[in-house]
């Protein structure tokens, strides 16, 4: 269970089996075998990565239906979000490291973690072949 402390209360969040059905079906996207493929969980991960408020507030949300005791607003995660103590970057990296060790929500955070990872290092690559050329003078 992943617990965080908003506006002075301690809130409880269950991201398992629930979370991903209800989070999947954020986002429908047509395959090529013309079914539509659920790839909401996908979304909010790769949201989550890009520090995506928006993301993080549909996970919270959705995350605190499904656990017990009170469950959280938008607008009581939005007023959180806009105190002093709120580090954006800071909570999408801790949910992201929850995000790691759940059993529904592991293998695609590992994916997308890895499939970024690779996408900075071809780019860093591409740059420095890029920078390499221009100081030999060819192009």
């Amino acid at each position: 269970m992943y617990t965080k402390e908003i506006g002075g209360k301690l809130y409880e969040f269950n991201f398992g089996l629930g979370f991903v059905r209800e989070i999947d079906k954020a986002v429908l996207i047509d395959g090529d075998d013309k079914r539509k493929h659920k790839m909401g969980l996908t979304y909010a991960i790769a949201g989550l990565i890009d520090c995506d408020y928006e993301k993080l507030i549909d996970c919270l949300v959705i995350g605190s239906k499904f656990a017990p005791g009170d469950t959280l607003s938008r607008a009581e995660i939005e007023a959180w979000m806009e105190s002093e103590e709120f580090d954006l970057e800071k909570e999408c990296e801790e949910l992201l490291d929850f995000f790691g060790k759940c059993s529904f929500t592991k293998r695609k955070t590992e994916d997308l973690k890895r499939a970024v990872e690779r996408d900075k290092e071809i780019k860093e690559a591409q740059y420095q072949s890029q920078l390499a050329s221009a100081k030999a003078g060819t192009i």
